[in-house]
């Protein structure tokens, strides 16, 4: 009798920690309560220790191939020429004087008037 109840004990909590609670997809969320138009999903398996351990040890040997490849990268980069930029032309001497402004022949300013297309002596 002892034997059977002990049985039954292991076999009601193997069934309670394997159940896991009922997930509802609704729309673009997700939830434990059912939705209308929602459509029941199974969560994934539970990452096993294994699975784990295997994630950490890609995770650690990816980081050190970064660590590799940044100090290559950083090597490459000191032993880079360096960028040559040509020096300036220094300016000619007709070049650097300020050009004069013709003076009017009259004296005053010269001012320009708008003149439309095709039209003769200034008027429209």
């Amino acid at each position: 009798m002892r034997n059977i109840i002990i049985a039954s004990l292991l076999a009601a909590a193997c069934s309670a920690a394997s159940a896991q609670p009922q997930l509802w997809r609704c729309g673009a969320s997700y939830g434990q309560v059912p939705c209308e138009g929602g459509a029941a999903v199974r969560p994934p398996p539970p990452v096993s220790a294994a699975q784990s351990a295997q994630a950490r040890s890609v995770g650690k040997a990816d980081a050190r191939l970064a660590d590799a490849m940044e100090k290559a990268r950083l090597q490459q980069e000191r032993q880079a020429p360096k960028a040559v930029i040509p020096a300036a032309k220094p300016a000619s001497a007709a070049a650097s004087k300020p050009m004069k402004k013709a003076a009017p022949a009259n004296g005053k300013p010269q001012l320009l008037t708008a003149v439309a297309p095709g039209a003769k002596d200034g008027k429209k």
